[in-house]
């Protein structure tokens, strides 16, 4: 009775297919049948010009599940089942199909290409025309499921997983300037395409552990399929941020590599909606109300590595901004190696050594603070010690015994409570600490134990001068504080002659920073209460070199550029 099924629905699936162009079977015949030079179909699969797609209640979407049912390879009672497996899953409706067992791949794209009078494509990677591929954004082809066959003339030939899908014919025309010849073939056969001409690099998986890494992008949804074809290409580029801007017509994407932006795509302006709800279906920020601002965290993995991405909502005159700052799980770094005086290294690493005590890493954001705290606590001697380590960037810490990850940035936390709870000897506290929540640092929970902690302060004195408002702040400062690091991350350009030019510029980074080593004329400073002018005059008298004249030494040396410099002292 199976096999009778089977040869009915391909009997069905193969009635009735249209002879202009004829049906092809293999990329071989497509080579031999090119397609007339400016000939183009005006049905909902076929673009004529760029123009004609701008509108598309121009041309009606036929639903994959439509044309399976009315070619008879499914019933009612398999669509809805496949609606129900969707929900869990996420996949397109079509992919769903094929993993209940409904119908095969060859099915799918055999019914859609007789439906919509298009031909049907046996891809064979070897006889693909891989210039005319990799002259279209990887992303963009991954994301819609389509690979360039054949240019002739004015008119481009394209294999499409769904044929009936218009944002991916618009998105294609756009791309191409030319009239679309739409051909139908099997996701699966795209896919092996595609990883046979530009690698078969994991794909990140967003917001789950494991699971098919193609799903996303196969899925009917395309807030998802954008979100991880952005993010994937930013991640294979090495880029620490990617930004959606709204502007009049257009999103606009942008990337950060080594501290400079660089424009990389565009996408229609309806794509901001749908990755806002993707943004929202995944646990991630959502704007309420007349809110302007709002962020989160989600997991990003790709492969076995993972990372945090920063999430970060800004309402602004035409939309939303979106951008997702990546964090990668770099490999720890020595001290030697992140750019600090080598005297200065020396006192720093003479200080992590006390059983107890305070050490901060203060700086804006994005200045490094993370990899100093990891790289202090990889130097730190750990024996027959417990660590407790709180912070976003959880895969910073292999050394630590007990890791509590920070939902949101900024978060303030009981971490204090948990050290003493769980008799936590070193506690490392990385983003709980910004702002005012910095005076946790002087609570009794740090009193006999080492503390690693990071806060955004940007000047250490003012730090200090606001903590020692309160006599409990003097006391706990005066018997706790060790150091205090004040950096700063700059980038320099390795190349001359290229400060406009984004392509090929390689940066390294630089870490700068003012490092100050309680000494016992500025512990008598802190136990009095002295205002930031004269901690700072006793710290300068004790060996400290400030944060501007390290600087200017680097300036000095040709490390860093005058641009960097102003800014890293902004």
């Amino acid at each position: 009775m199976a096999a009778r099924d089977s040869t009915r629905r391909r009997k069905a699936a193969s009635r009735g297919r249209s002879p202009l162009p004829a049906s092809i079977l293999a990329l071989n015949s497509l080579r031999t049948r090119p397609m007339l030079p400016g000939r183009t179909r005006r049905g909902p699969t076929s673009v004529g010009a760029k123009a004609d797609m701008a509108d598309p209640a121009r041309h009606p979407t036929r639903r994959i599940t439509a044309i399976l049912l009315g070619a008879g390879l499914v019933t009612v009672s398999q669509v809805e089942d496949a609606v129900k497996r969707q929900r869990q899953t996420g996949r397109r409706i079509g992919e769903t199909l094929v993993e209940l067992g409904a119908v095969s791949e060859v099915d799918i794209g055999c019914a859609v290409a007789r439906q919509l009078e298009i031909p049907f494509a046996d891809l064979r990677p070897d006889m693909l025309d891989q210039d005319l591929v990799r002259s279209f954004p990887e992303v963009l082809l991954r994301r819609v499921q389509a690979v360039p066959l054949l240019r002739t003339g004015r008119t481009l030939a394209v294999a499409l997983a769904d044929p009936t899908d218009t944002e991916a014919i618009a998105a294609l025309a756009e791309a191409a300037g030319l009239a679309l010849e739409p051909v139908a073939a099997t996701a699966i056969d795209i896919v092996r395409a595609l990883d046979r001409i530009f690698g078969a690099a994991p794909l990140p998986d967003l917001g789950r552990e494991g699971g098919d890494e193609l799903a996303i992008l196969r899925s009917d949804r395309p807030g998802p399929r954008l979100l991880q074809s952005h993010l994937a290409a930013a991640h294979r580029a090495g880029a620490t941020e990617v930004c959606f801007a709204p502007h009049p017509g257009e999103l606009r994407v942008q990337h950060r590599i080594g501290g400079r932006t660089a424009s990389v795509g565009v996408e229609p302006p309806a794509m901001l909606e749908p990755l806002l709800a993707c943004l929202k279906t995944w646990g991630g920020p959502t704007l309420a109300g007349d809110e302007s601002f709002a962020s989160g965290t989600l997991a990003f993995h790709a492969g076995v590595e993972r990372l945090d991405v920063r999430v970060s909502l800004l309402r602004v005159r035409h939309g939303v901004a979106v951008a997702f700052a990546l964090e990668p799980d770099e490999p720890l770094r020595p001290l030697e190696s992140l750019g600090l005086d080598p005297v200065d290294l020396a006192r720093l690493r003479a200080e992590i050594e006390a059983r107890a005590g305070l050490v901060l890493v203060t700086g804006p954001p994005r200045s490094g603070r993370t990899t100093t705290l990891a790289s202090l606590l990889h130097q730190t001697p750990l024996d027959r010690r417990r660590v407790l380590a709180v912070g976003s960037a959880s895969t910073r810490w292999p050394r630590a015994d007990m890791v509590v990850d920070l939902p949101t940035p900024g978060v303030r936390l009981p971490w204090g409570r948990w050290a003493v709870a769980h008799s936590a000897d070193v506690v490392v506290v990385d983003g709980a600490l910004e702002g005012d929540a910095v005076i946790d640092l002087t609570a009794s929970a740090t009193a006999g134990r080492l503390v690693l902690a990071s806060t955004d302060w940007c000047d250490s004195f003012a730090m200090l001068e606001h903590l020692l408002a309160r006599p409990e702040g003097r006391a706990a400062l005066a018997s706790r504080l060790r150091a205090v690091v004040q950096q700063r991350l700059v980038w320099r350009a390795e190349e001359e002659g290229l400060a406009n030019d984004y392509a090929g510029v390689a940066l390294a980074r630089r870490c700068v920073g003012e490092v100050l080593v309680v000494g016992d004329a500025l512990r008598e400073a802190l136990r009095g209460g002295a205002s930031a002018e004269r901690l700072h005059a006793i710290a300068r008298a004790e060996g400290m070199t400030s944060l501007a004249e390290q600087v200017e030494r680097g300036r000095a040396a040709g490390e860093i550029g005058p641009t960097e410099a102003a800014r890293g002292l902004s």
